[in-house]
């Protein structure tokens, strides 16, 4: 009799269980049916910062028109921690993430660079820049003379790329350094412009809010800011080759999402600003200077201008390929390598062209829409200044510059000088909107008139190659010859003839219109 009652028991149990689990069942059934879950056609993984300049990827409007085709992305946001992007990435936890080119380049060496850039997002344009006390410094120059100048800096930042940048093009070669009294390291912008405010630092890489910030104080100044640099801080999109080699469509259709949202917030700018402040939590006045300090890139900018693709009688750009090749050079320069650590030291192995290609060539016209701010790094058209207006621009710095050799004696630059002066000529490409001027000095042996002479035929005569052979606007340059009248300082160890023959030299020096 126990036995009955138990088998009938155990019965009982499991029918009870089967019922349970079919009302479950049927219950996640009906859910299902009564949402779109059943729809979804996967997660992206995003990785990003809370960048103002990223505020299109991370938009409402692109999640929602992702969500429409069926995909949820999945934004993992950090803290500008490129090191972790790219090891997520090379471990498959994210499918594409946002790097500077700078960054991508140092930290994804130490992957094999598991990713590969498909879209070039923006560009500072302002968002960055180098503020000092007045009493310091004034020009870039300023700081070669005072090598303690103790700058605050972010380390591993972009702020950080852009520090090292003026090092290797102005020739202030301390801060190419990895040591040194100089460096004043801070854990963001705000603990950097804490530091020049309080006296720990003379000067400081900035981003925005903070540049408007110190600027608002009296005896700062800014030495040098991305609205007037082209190319210096630029953010792409990266996406991991596992995924691309995988699901192709899939990228390709953020990518075309991506570019149709920056259109919408073309056509209403205000958008864009609502949507930074509520996101950053800052007022629209703050929200608004964030948008000016940067450069959306269309589709019609990204294949035309940077992936070299030629559309519509316009020969492409190879702007990517460039702007990594400089960059490398920069972190060369710094230490950062030994030599490029680029697969095979070609730039064309961590850039992929055919979806922003395929996506040009099926918007037609559409996809030509121009950048969403509206600051712009088009050539300035610089108007005529007479002597007295020349003189009353300010200075900027004097250009790190190859020596240009001449025939001895005479104002012709032989074929080495060509040379330096196509270097010249690169250089000119990263500052677009400043005036050029080109000083000839000499040696202080010799005729003082005949120095000046000469060295007024040689500056002219890097101005006709600059003009003539590389196109240089004849408006945004001028020669001077000033003989032996800025003698450069002797070194400790140089003996006279090695100096005498340094200031024999040609220099290139910017110059900006006074506000």
């Amino acid at each position: 009799m126990l036995k009955a009652i138990g088998a009938i028991f155990l019965f009982l149990v499991i029918v009870a269980g089967i019922l349970v689990a079919r009302i479950i069942l049927d219950k996640d059934r009906k859910e299902t049916e009564q949402s779109t879950s059943f729809e979804q056609k996967g997660i992206i993984r995003v990785a990003l910062d809370s960048y103002a300049g990223y505020f299109p990827l991370r938009s409402e409007q692109l999640i929602s028109r992702m969500l429409k085709e069926g995909y949820r992305l999945d934004m993992v946001v950090d803290e500008g921690d490129y090191e972790s992007r790219v090891r997520r990435m090379a471990d498959g936890e994210v499918d594409l993430a946002v790097f500077t080119v700078d960054s991508y380049i140092l930290n994804g060496a130490k992957e094999d660079y598991p990713g590969t850039i498909v879209a070039v997002l923006s560009e500072s344009q302002g968002s960055d820049a180098l503020i000092a006390r007045t009493s310091v410094a004034q020009t870039l120059d300023d700081l070669k003379e005072k090598t303690d100048t103790r700058i605050s800096f972010t380390p591993k930042s972009p702020s950080h790329h852009f520090l090292k940048t003026i090092g290797s093009h102005f020739g202030v070669e301390h801060l190419l350094s990895r040591r040194g009294g100089w460096r004043v390291e801070s854990s963001g912008s705000a603990d950097a412009l804490n530091a020049l405010m309080n006296g720990r630092a003379d000067a400081a890489v900035l981003w925005e809010p903070d540049i408007s910030k110190a600027l608002q104080q009296p005896g700062f100044t800014k030495l040098l800011g991305t609205e007037v640099t082209r190319g210096l801080i630029v953010d792409v999109l990266v996406a991991s080759r596992s995924f691309l080699e995988k699901r192709p469509q899939d990228v390709e259709l953020l990518l075309a999402s991506y570019f149709e949202v920056l259109k919408d917030f073309r056509s209403g700018p205000q958008q864009l600003v609502d949507g930074i402040a509520a996101m950053e939590k800052v007022d629209t006045d703050v929200a608004s200077s964030m948008v000016d300090g940067v450069e959306w890139k269309s589709l019609y900018e990204n294949a035309v201008e940077w992936y070299g693709i030629s559309y519509d009688g316009r020969s492409g750009k190879f702007g990517l390929y460039q702007n990594i090749e400089r960059t490398v050079r920069v972190l060369v320069e710094a230490g950062d390598f030994s030599r490029s650590p680029l697969p095979d030291g070609d730039p064309r192995r961590i850039f992929f062209d055919r979806i922003v290609g395929r996506l040009l060539m099926t918007a037609g016209s559409a996809g030509s829409a121009g950048s969403v701010s509206a600051t712009s790094t088009d050539s300035v058209d610089f108007m005529p200044l007479s002597d007295a207006a020349w003189q009353v621009l300010k200075p900027v710095g004097t250009l790190k510059v190859d020596p240009i050799p001449f025939n001895s004696g005479s104002g012709q630059v032989d074929e080495t000088g060509m040379k330096s002066v196509e270097s010249v000529v690169q250089r000119l490409e990263n500052y677009p909107k400043f005036r050029i001027l080109v000083e000839g000095h000499t040696g202080t042996r010799g005729d003082t008139a005949a120095n000046v002479e000469l060295s007024r035929s040689r500056a002219e005569a890097v101005q006709r190659v600059l003009v003539d052979r590389f196109n240089v606007d004849p408006d945004r340059i001028r020669a001077v010859g000033l003989g032996p009248a800025r003698p450069l300082r002797q070194n400790s160890d140089e003996s006279i003839r090695a100096w005498q023959n340094r200031l024999s030299r040609v220099e290139v020096r910017f110059l900006r219109e006074t506000l």
